[in-house]
């Protein structure tokens, strides 16, 4: 039985994911879905909890959803691939299936090989360019041109799909995986992009449709629209509550054992959280040409967390525990039978919890505790993690 594995978020489930999920469906005999929990990749919360995400998963023809651990979901294009594809692997999957701006599998291949053949200069000069204060797009962009000067490489290093899809394609050459990989192209015009095509749109500018109350029901599957029609807003002043107390309550040299912190910016905000009146204006206040905005979310977020540089380096080395969001109901014995043959433990009920190692128990604490932030944010219940049963769901697709 052959299992296609998706790296997902999400935020929300639109036209374009629905079609990822079908093509996987026609290839193979299961999709399994490892996707973000309660905050992306950029550290912002996403617009429906993890168990309302992982249901429309299902409806759209996926047949589990498992939770990408929050500490390697929450990060850069590289540890967040790292540590997917070595969960795939580790989860017996065969292939992974994901969507590209150019589809040019040989290309992307290339830029792979580069940057593994390049490997210390690359990331050296990437860690350059990033401390110049630019985003992880254009450090990527402008180590890439520090390497070669193949202008197809430089234009795929230039977009955020092809950008992470290199980043799988190199995780699986790195690790040896068995993991085959399939390319499709994205139907949308790329990421961020404000033009439709069709009935297919970016989620980032669905979002701003929606939030805007302007007309996005033609991109998403009727099952998104009717989720969002009960979805409670997320509450940034108890977010940025949350926040003040903890900062508040940590010293500098406490706050720089926190990972993600470097050149003194557990000072910059220890100082600047004392002058802002909310949270968009704490961003505003930290930003700079050394801390870009998603930098600064992603490390708030790690600080209202007490994830440590010493926690990660522990938990990165060991074999992440996984929790079972939902499943498809017409398949639930035969996928749960499959995967719990494999090296990685599934977290199906609570008393699965009761046989973790203290690393594994470490990791979940994590995702448990961003569901609680995000439960107290959007006034739902605390506890979430615990209280929410395995759930069953019947696709609609």
């Amino acid at each position: 039985m052959k299992i296609c594995g998706i790296i997902c978020e999400f935020n929300p489930l639109h036209n374009g994911h629905e079609h990822l999920i079908q093509t996987a469906k026609k290839q193979y005999d299961y999709v399994l879905c490892l996707m973000s929990g309660n905050f992306t990749q950029r550290g912002k919360p996403a617009c429906l909890d993890k168990f309302e995400r992982a249901k429309l998963a299902i409806s759209a023809g996926a047949d589990i959803v498992v939770e990408f651990p929050t500490i390697f979901a929450v990060n850069g294009a590289d540890e967040f691939a790292k540590h997917a594809i070595k969960i795939l692997s580790q989860l017996g999957c065969d292939s992974i299936m994901f969507g590209s701006e150019s589809n040019d599998k040989h290309n992307l291949e290339k830029l792979a090989e580069l940057k593994l053949a390049e490997s210390k200069i690359f990331k050296r000069s990437l860690k350059k360019h990033l401390s110049q204060g630019k985003n992880y797009s254009q450090s990527h962009l402008l180590a890439m041109s520090d390497i070669t000067h193949d202008k197809t490489l430089i234009k795929l290093a230039s977009s955020p799909n092809d950008i992470l899809a290199s980043c799988y394609i190199k995780e699986i050459k790195k690790q040896k995986s068995p993991l085959r990989y399939d390319v499709i192209k994205r139907l949308d015009n790329g990421y961020g992009s404000k033009t439709n095509n069709g009935k297919y749109l970016s989620a980032s500018s669905i979002l701003e449709l929606k939030n805007n109350n302007q007309s996005y029901e033609s991109f998403v599957p009727s099952f998104t629209f009717e989720a969002f029609k009960h979805t409670p807003s997320f509450d940034y002043e108890k977010y940025y509550s949350l926040l003040q107390y903890r900062i508040s309550s940590l010293r500098e040299k406490e706050l720089s054992k926190t990972f993600g912190t470097s050149e003194g910016l557990e000072n910059k905000i220890k100082k600047e959280i004392m002058f802002s009146g909310d949270y968009e204006q704490l961003l505003a206040r930290l930003e700079s040409k050394r801390y870009r905005k998603p930098r600064i979310e992603k490390f708030l977020f790690y600080v209202l967390l007490g994830l440590t540089k010493s926690h990660y380096k522990k938990m990165s080395k060991t074999n992440a525990p996984l929790k079972v969001l939902g499943v498809n109901t017409l398949v639930k014995n035969n996928v749960l039978s499959l995967l719990t043959k494999s090296k990685t433990k599934l977290i199906v009920q609570n008393k699965d919890t009761n046989k973790l190692t203290k690393k594994q128990a470490l990791i979940l604490s994590y995702d448990q505790k961003a569901t609680d932030i995000f439960s107290i944010c959007t006034n739902d219940l605390l506890n979430k993690d615990f209280k929410t049963g395995l759930q069953t769901i019947k696709p609609q697709t």
